[in-house]
Formats: C-alpha cells, sequence, structure tokens
C-alpha cells in the first residue's frame, strides 16, 4: 500500500483543495463524549431520544480467534457462548432471565460477534424507563468484559450447542472456504483459522484453555463501553467509571503481535470441488501491505477510500453490461479494493461463472482488469460512479436528524478497531463533495495500475464436483493469464446516458375528485380515473419516502398451465429493465439518484414498490407510471438473465436442502398445478411471451387500485405530480376481481422420515398445522404470545437442555384470504443421532402448552417484550403503511389499541389455542436424515486441503 499512498499523495499535492489540508485530522462529532479510564478502557457515549426511553450497550473487544494458541481452537467463538451462561453478578442464565423479563429478546436484542480479529457484545434498543436497568445493563457489559465464570459444567453443557452451530454452517460454501484459506493467507496462522473450530475441539478442550484465553484478552487496554440512547451522558460517564474501578490495569499484558502473511513471488492456484456445490467461481486476490490504520483519522484515509470506491462502481458497471448481454462469457463478478486482515489489503476479484466454462470467463475478466491497468476509466464511468457516492453521503447528511441509536453504533465500534472518524453526516458530506470534486477520470486512470496490483497472486477456482464436468488445472489458469497479458486490449468507449426516462409533457394525467381524511392520520385523495391514493407525511424518518400501489387480481388472473412461466417471471423480473431502457442502461440514468421501484406479482394481488429521497421522488413516480403503462420484454436480455441462473438451478437438485423443499412440496400440495419447485425444466420450459402477457393484463387495470405514500412529504408539493403520473395509469370502467384458486394445504395427517446423501450429516425437521379459524385482533394476538412462548420453551430445551440444535424457528400467523385459516410451523436443523428424540420433544413442548399453558414466565417475557415493540414499531413508516392498508382492506385496527390487545390476552387463551391446533386433523411431520456420513467417511485430503506451492 505504501507505493499507492505515495501515488495518492501526488496526485493530491497538486491538488490546491488538498496540497495543504491532506494530513489534516478529519473533525469527529463533537456530541460524543470520549474518554479513556486510568486502566486503559476506552468509552463512547452518546445522548439521542429516537426511540425515546431505549439505548443500545456495546462493548467492543479488540480480540478475536486470530489470538486463539492450538488447544484454543474455536474458544474466541466459545467464550461469547459463555458470557451468556454465567458472570460474577449474574450466576447461571439470569442475565438472560432478568433482560427477557424486561422485553428483550435472546438473538434479537441480545447477542454477540466474533470475528477473526475483533469481538463484539451488544445489547440492542433497551427500555431503559427505569435507572436500575441503565445499571443493570451497564453491569452486563461490565461482567462481559472481566467477570465471565466460565464455570466446567456450564462449558459441558454448551458444547453440544456449538457442535450444532458448526454442524448447521458446514454447507458446501464453507467447506470450501476452509479449503480455500491456505490459498488466500499462504503459510500463515490465517490460514488454519476457521472460527468456530474443530469438532475434536469443541468436544474435548480443557476448561482452562478457555480461561486462559478469557484472561489473557479480555482486558481494559483491548475494550471499549459504547452507550447511545435516551440518557444523560453525565451520569453514564461517572457509572462507567465508578463501575470499572474494580477492572485493574493488566499488570504484564502480552503484546498483541498480528500474523504477517508471506509473499509468494509467483501465483498460488487453488483447485477446490464440493459435489453440494452451486455454481463455478472463480476468485482472484492481489495482496499488499494495508495503510496503517491511523492514516483513516486523516483526509489522506478518507481519498484512499473515495478512489477505492470510484474504482469498485466503475468496475462494477463494466461487469454488469457485460453480463447482460447474450451469450456473455460469465454470469456475474465484481472487483474491489478490500481489507483481508488488518495488516493486508487486496485487490480482489470474484467471477460466477458457466459450470466448464471458466476459463473463458476468467479470460474476460482479466482483460477487463487489465484494460483498466493499461488505459483507466472513461469520464463518463467517473461520473457516473461519483454521483452515487455522492448520493449515498447527501442521503445520510438529509436524514442525519432522524437516526435512531442503533445508527450511530457502528461508527463508533470503526473508530475504536480502525480509527475511522465519527463525522457529523452533514460535516461528513461537505467534505466528501470536496474531494470528489478535486478528482475527474484523468486522475483516476493515473492511480489504476498501482490500485489494481498484480503482487501476490492468488487464484481459487471452486466448483461443483459430479461426473462429466472437466476442471481446469493451475497451468490451465497461468496459460489463460499470460494470453491475456500478451493480447491487444483497446479501450472502452464513452458511454453518456442523458435521455429522459419519458416525455411527462405528453401524460394528461387526472386531477384529484375528492380528499378526505383517513385512518392513522392519512389523507385519501380519489383521482378522477379511480384510483386512491392514501398520504401519510411524517417526520420521524427524515428524506424518506416510501410508495406502494396495489391492484387486486394478480397471479390468480392466470390459468393453471401458464403460472409455471410466471414463476420464473420473479427471477426475470430484478433486471428486467423498463420501457426503452435495459436493467445496464436504467442503472446508468439513475445514477446519483436515491430511488428504486419494482413491481410484484403475488398470489391474490400485485403491486408497484418503491422508495426515494424527496429530491428524486418525481423520478420513482415517472418509473412506477412506467412500470404499469411499458414494461420490458426483451428476449435477448431476458436469455442472458436465465443463463446465469440456469447453471445454479442445475446443481440445487444435489442439495441437501433443495430436496427437503421438494419433498415438502410434494406432501403439503400433492402437486398442485400452481405450486411449483424451481427446476432446470420449469427455467427452460418457461415462456417470456406468456409472461408479457400475463403481466400486461395483471397490470392493465388500475381502477381501483391504492398508491399509499408514506414518509417525508409535503401534500401540496406531491399533490400535482400524483396527478400527472399516478393520474395517468390507465383505467376500465369495472375494477380487476380476484378469481378464487386451490392451492391451500392438502388436508390431512403425514409424517415421514426422508432419507438423502449429504456431505455434512444433518437431521432437518419441519412440523406444519394448519386449518380453519375465525379471525379476530385477539386471536390473531394470541397466535403471537404462542409463537413468542414457544421459541422461549425451545431455546431452553432443545437447545440448552439437549444441546442437540442451535435453534428452533416457530412462526405462526393467522390469514383472512382467502380464507380465515391458521399455520403454525416449527423448523430445526439437529444431530442427526438425537433426531428422534428431539422431534419427540419439541412436539411434548408444544402439548405441555397446550395443556397447562405457558409458564407464567414465558407468558410475563412475550408480554413485555411486545409493550416494548410498541413504540418502537411507530418509528417506521413501513409500519404504518402495513397497518393502513391491512385496516383499509379488511376493517380491523389493530394500531389504535394495540396495547390494549396485548393486555387481553391471557395464558388460558394461548392454552386455547394450542389445544385447538392439536385437536384439529392437518398435521405435516417432515424428517430428513442422512442416509450415510459421507462426510466422516471422505478422505482427509485433497490438492485443496495441502499446503499450496508456488505455481
Amino acid at each position: 500500500m505504501k507505493r499507492i499512498f505515495l501515488a495518492l499523495a501526488a496526485i493530491f499535492a497538486v491538488s490546491f483543495a488538498f496540497s495543504a489540508n491532506a494530513q489534516q485530522l478529519l473533525p469527529n462529532d463533537t456530541t460524543v463524549r470520549v474518554g479513556k479510564l486510568d486502566n486503559g478502557l476506552t468509552y463512547y457515549i452518546k445522548h439521542n431520544d429516537k426511540p425515546a426511553q431505549r439505548a443500545e450497550f456495546y462493548l467492543a473487544t479488540h480480540v478475536g480467534a486470530i489470538q486463539e494458541t492450538p488447544d484454543q481452537d474455536g474458544l474466541a467463538h466459545f467464550l461469547e457462548h459463555m458470557c451468556f451462561n454465567g458472570t460474577k453478578n449474574f450466576p447461571g442464565k439470569a442475565l438472560l432471565d432478568y433482560l427477557q423479563s424486561i422485553g428483550a429478546n435472546f438473538g434479537y436484542n441480545i447477542n454477540a460477534a466474533t470475528g477473526v480479529e475483533q469481538t463484539t457484545y451488544m445489547l440492542n434498543n433497551i427500555p431503559v424507563v427505569r435507572e436500575g436497568i441503565i445499571d443493570t445493563c451497564l453491569m452486563v457489559i461490565h461482567d462481559y468484559s472481566h467477570f465471565v465464570t466460565n464455570d466446567p459444567a456450564e462449558i459441558d453443557a454448551e458444547r453440544g450447542v456449538i457442535v450444532e452451530e458448526r454442524r448447521s454452517r458446514r454447507t458446501a460454501d464453507w467447506r470450501m472456504h476452509e479449503k480455500a484459506l491456505p490459498y488466500m493467507y499462504g503459510d500463515s496462522k490465517y490460514a488454519t483459522c476457521t472460527l468456530i473450530g474443530s469438532e475434536e475441539n469443541l468436544l474435548n478442550f480443557k476448561p482452562e484453555s478457555l480461561w486462559n484465553f478469557y484472561k489473557t484478552w479480555y482486558r481494559p487496554d483491548l475494550q471499549a463501553v459504547i452507550v447511545v440512547g435516551d440518557i444523560d451522558v453525565d451520569e453514564i460517564e461517572q457509572k462507567i467509571k465508578d463501575m470499572w474501578a474494580d477492572v485493574p490495569a493488566p499488570e504484564t499484558p502480552l503484546d498483541k503481535v498480528m500474523p504477517s502473511i508471506p509473499a509468494n513471488p509467483e501465483p498460488l492456484v487453488g483447485i477446490i470441488t464440493d459435489p453440494e456445490a452451486t455454481s463455478t467461481n472463480i476468485t482472484i486476490l492481489s495482496r499488499y501491505d494495508a495503510l496503517p490504520a491511523e492514516y483513516n483519522a486523516f483526509m489522506e484515509g478518507l481519498m484512499a477510500d473515495l478512489v477505492e470506491n470510484l474504482i469498485y462502481y466503475m468496475f462494477s458497471e463494466r461487469y454488469n453490461d457485460i453480463a447482460m448481454q447474450p451469450n456473455a462469457p460469465f454470469l456475474n463478478a465484481f472487483s474491489a479494493n478490500t481489507s483481508l486482515t488488518e495488516l493486508c489489503d487486496a485487490f480482489y476479484t470474484s467471477i460466477t461463472c458457466k459450470d466448464g466454462d471458466a476459463i473463458n470467463a476468467f479470460k474476460a475478466v482479466m482483460t477487463e482488469i487489465e484494460k483498466a491497468r493499461k488505459y483507466g476509466f472513461t469520464d463518463g464511468e467517473f461520473e457516473r460512479a461519483k454521483a452515487e457516492i455522492l448520493a449515498h453521503y447527501e442521503k445520510a447528511a438529509e436524514s442525519a436528524d432522524s437516526r435512531q441509536n442503533a445508527d450511530f453504533v457502528d461508527s463508533y465500534i470503526n473508530n475504536f478497531f480502525f480509527h475511522y472518524p465519527y463525522m457529523d453526516p452533514k460535516v461528513e458530506y461537505e467534505v466528501v463533495n470536496a474531494i470528489l470534486s478535486s478528482l475527474n477520470a484523468q486522475v483516476i486512470s493515473q492511480l489504476a495500475p498501482e490500485m489494481i496490483s498484480e503482487e501476490n497472486l492468488s487464484i481459487i477456482y471452486k466448483a461443483p464436483e459430479r461426473e462429466g464436468l472437466v476442471h481446469p488445472t493451475s497451468e490451465d489458469f497461468l496459460a489463460a493469464m499470460a494470453e491475456v497479458k500478451a493480447s491487444d486490449i483497446q479501450p472502452n468507449e464513452d458511454i453518456v446516458m442523458n435521455e429522459p426516462l419519458l416525455d411527462a409533457s405528453a401524460l394528461k394525467g387526472s386531477k384529484v375528485k375528492k380528499t378526505s381524511e383517513g385512518i392513522f392520520g392519512t389523507t385519501v385523495w380519489t383521482l378522477k380515473n379511480g384510483i386512491d391514493v392514501i398520504v401519510r407525511p411524517s417526520s420521524e424518518n427524515k428524506d424518506e419516502i416510501i410508495m406502494r400501489l396495489d391492484v387486486d387480481g394478480g397471479l390468480s388472473l392466470v390459468p393453471d398451465e401458464e403460472t409455471a412461466s410466471m414463476d420464473v417471471y420473479g427471477l426475470y423480473s430484478a433486471e428486467q429493465g423498463v420501457s426503452k431502457f435495459s436493467n445496464s442502461d436504467l442503472s446508468k440514468m439513475l445514477a446519483g439518484k436515491n430511488v428504486s421501484v419494482s413491481a410484484g406479482i403475488n398470489t391474490r394481488s400485485a403491486s408497484i414498490s418503491g422508495n426515494s429521497t424527496k429530491k428524486d421522488f418525481e423520478t420513482a413516480l415517472q418509473l412506477m407510471y412506467l412500470y404499469g403503462t411499458d414494461p420490458r420484454f426483451n428476449q435477448e436480455e431476458y436469455d442472458a438473465v436465465i443463463g446465469r441462473y440456469s447453471p445454479m438451478i442445475a446443481n440445487m437438485v444435489n442439495q441437501p436442502m433443495f430436496k427437503f423443499q421438494q419433498r415438502f412440496t410434494e406432501i403439503a400440495y400433492g402437486g398442485n398445478p400452481r405450486v411449483h419447485t424451481m427446476t432446470l425444466d420449469l427455467l427452460e420450459n418457461a415462456d417470456l411471451s406468456v409472461m408479457e402477457k400475463n403481466y400486461r393484463n395483471i397490470f392493465g387495470n388500475f381502477k381501483g387500485a391504492k398508491l399509499y405514500i408514506f414518509g417525508d412529504v409535503d401534500l401540496a408539493t406531491i399533490k400535482p405530480l400524483v396527478e400527472k403520473y399516478i393520474g395517468s395509469l390507465p383505467t376500465a370502467k369495472k375494477p380487476i376481481e380476484t378469481i378464487e384458486r386451490d392451492i391451500n394445504i392438502v388436508p390431512g395427517t403425514t409424517e415421514e422420515y426422508y432419507e438423502v446423501a449429504m456431505e455434512t450429516p444433518m437431521a432437518t425437521a419441519v412440523m406444519i398445522w394448519n386449518n380453519e379459524i375465525p379471525y379476530s385482533p385477539k386471536e390473531n394476538m394470541v397466535m403471537r404470545y404462542l409463537e413468542n412462548c414457544m421459541n422461549i420453551l425451545y431455546t431452553q430445551t432443545i437447545r440448552e437442555e439437549e444441546g442437540g440444535t442451535y435453534g428452533v424457528g416457530v412462526s405462526g400467523l393467522l390469514t383472512l384470504e382467502p380464507e380465515d385459516m391458521f399455520l403454525l410451523q416449527i423448523q430445526w436443523q439437529m444431530n442427526p443421532d438425537m433426531a428422534e428424540k428431539l422431534v419427540s420433544k419439541v412436539m411434548d413442548g408444544l402439548k405441555d402448552i397446550a395443556a397447562n399453558g405457558p409458564t407464567e414466565e414465558q407468558f410475563n417475557m412475550s408480554k413485555e417484550n411486545f409493550l416494548k415493540e410498541l413504540s418502537e414499531d411507530r418509528l417506521s413508516n413501513r409500519w404504518w403503511m402495513n397497518q393502513t392498508r391491512f385496516t383499509m382492506k379488511y376493517g380491523f385496527d389493530e394500531a389504535t389499541d394495540e396495547a390494549g390487545l396485548i393486555e387481553s390476552v391471557t395464558r388460558e387463551d394461548v392454552r386455547n389455542l394450542a389445544e385447538k391446533i392439536l385437536s384439529q386433523p392437518n398435521f405435516i411431520e417432515l424428517v430428513m436424515i442422512p442416509a450415510a456420513a459421507a462426510e466422516a467417511a471422505a478422505p482427509e485430503t485433497s490438492e485443496a486441503e495441502a499446503l499450496p506451492q508456488a505455481a
């Protein structure tokens, strides 16, 4: 990075704006209280009242799995779990019990994240309604930092949980990632750092190994406490000083020496395959020394980051243009300067291509990389990338005053770990704007040869392992690279996109003929063309506008035999483009705009949804109009999109979870012609003309449609725009009506154990109950209680007591269409040796609730969580839109007195619902178990697992 930094310095030295300021410290937000205690602990404290009476409590620890010794393999992550299993002031599960009693959810509000080099603990969105809660949360963070007990009995109880977490992670992608580590990191400690550890060590390590890791590395000079929320800054600072007074500075701290990655003068090439892989991927990375983290606090560091972002955006545009071409040489690709470790950066490229076509894809991408090295980038590419970056910072500046507590935390964590500044977004936008204004395509082109490194090259090929698929060799890749180097590469021609989306003057529009007061603070405009527009101005989220245009009908209008094509349309729609603009062209035209619009077709309705800033609201309405009147169905573009999905879907049939989903669909829907599993046959037989015909029929009549606009809007400002664009949508005399179609789950009881060959032996189970039940707001709330109580129950029993799973997921819902129904689903993955026992115990848990109701503790934890979420939900434009849509469609108001609904439910209500569910006859139990322990029988070594040698 040194030569890159010198190149940057040389370029900016000629800039009058930065020649004297490049080494200037960037201004941090002065409203943040930052300090350091005598023992070395750093703290960040920020007052913010969005949401009111809520706060975030974090502990950032600058240590991770890379600090482990061989006997501590996986223990950095194991330690994270132990923080929830007993501390000095919270023995056993007392910590979780208390936090859940005040409405916090384990896994959502109470969590942690362990990385290779850093670890973070968080208490999110805690209701600080009493000073005692603040004190307790600080004590929790305090105990995490120095007083975790690591009780041997609790360690043994947690071993099974983490082994099951490891099992759930060991997909084809993870297995290939582990095999790729030596090629990424050479003969360094990073090459053997898998983060979660080996099963053997997790099951057999001695408790003193965990204790040694904790005492060595969890110390105040490597830690920061972060508190953001509706708190008194002075009081929190004093509490931190008082509370951490019993945490001593380390007398003889072990130096934290970060491993270095050895240079490799010749490329390292790895060929890695897996029977369950879904695609062919090539990774190309060139390593170089990272800029010292201290530079991140200076103007120089920000300059370097912005140049890297510009290069990323410009490469992305080029790759996207190529991937959208017929017979494109690759499916997708990206290139970026990124961090590999704290001391090592890399120019990193990832390519996904068709199976068997890796060398062509590799040459195509290497050609673009060489082209950028030789010729740099065009003016048009630079201006679009610059606009995208500025739009991001501008949006942050405009919405700065409505930031919620959680929005502040990452900047303080990044300051502690990496010295990045925590600037006020408005100041940051001005600084970024000034820097980018001093740049141009010629400057970036001068830097390109240095930024796009060729040193310490690694090439890693990953692909499905199957009969008939021939894989390239190391020599093939090296020969391809030499061929590209020797080829006659020409620069790209510049592309300028400044054409308007449409001729707005040609639209006749229709005026508002009626204005009325709607529910929940909305205003309802009825346009002359029969469309209702429901607007709710809100200042909770500055410069955010969300919108959704709903029309009845959806897939119900599609004949049975054409629904398969419409399933495939869902893949095409994400890259469809609109009007005369391809997806690639549309991306260029929208560069620098904070706007997104897309069409969606559901079972009984369809919608055109979007979001934007105030500045780009008209663009969003223009796109909404075009999606409704001038959709784009281009065969060449469609073929390119489907060509990208085909290889992945062809390989998915080898994945156990695909087979599980396929079998479940067969059982649940019994061959219903309207329900499909995405297969290669389905993809290849889909018809674009059928998609276009049905799309135009579904969106051909907006009579009776409803457009919801929620957010930072002014009624008088947006009204003429709505009249012009939404008022120009086509309407007929009568609205479209939904056609009733049978897509219900087949009635009856099915219980099946299903054997599947798999690389990582793991059992997966799903249980589903469904039937008719009268809908009411209270019954819907009762189902919410049942779901939450069951999640708490299974965390305690199946995860903690049995240790046979990482987690059990329960979801329950009541629906009103096509008829009043309930559905309760339980799904989890587990140790296959325990499958029969755990399936029985999960069922016993629901039976116990049906017989006795949830425990008082489970019930009260659920109630407190629901009450906590009340005020949080109401800060969300999306929540208000969903409540408004629901109430206007079905007549049930579940928002006005949600607190009353929550308080009205009793434990007996939950028991009654559980009993109803178990007493009805519709039930599916599907358990997938491994046909053979393939992973255990696999060879211990392969070409990829051997220590790489320079090719």
